[in-house]
């Protein structure tokens, strides 16, 4: 796939995207070019490294419908689905 602005990300890739930013807070945008640009990224997200570049992702937002917190605060971990808070996207 060619590398360009407007690339938008599959199902899979879009999970992975939420989780990362689920565990990374507001930043997450920057942390994770810096992420893929010392190479500190493993499957999907480094898939996404590989096929997409990183330009396209400061005009990506998340489907209206994902919401996460950067933590969270009943359990203290990254919003997950197993721990039935809030924290995850559905609960």
């Amino acid at each position: 796939m060619a590398r360009t602005k407007s690339w938008a990300p599959n199902e899979e890739q879009t999970a992975a995207l939420v989780e990362y930013a689920a565990a990374h807070g507001k930043d997450w945008k920057r942390e994770l070019v810096n992420d893929w640009l010392a190479a500190r990224t493993r499957g999907t997200l480094h898939q996404i490294r590989n096929e997409a570049d990183w330009i396209w992702l400061f005009d990506w937002t998340p489907p209206k419908t994902t919401t996460f917190e950067p933590d969270c605060v009943a359990c203290r971990h990254p919003g997950k689905p197993d721990c039935g808070h809030a924290c995850y996207p559905g609960r």
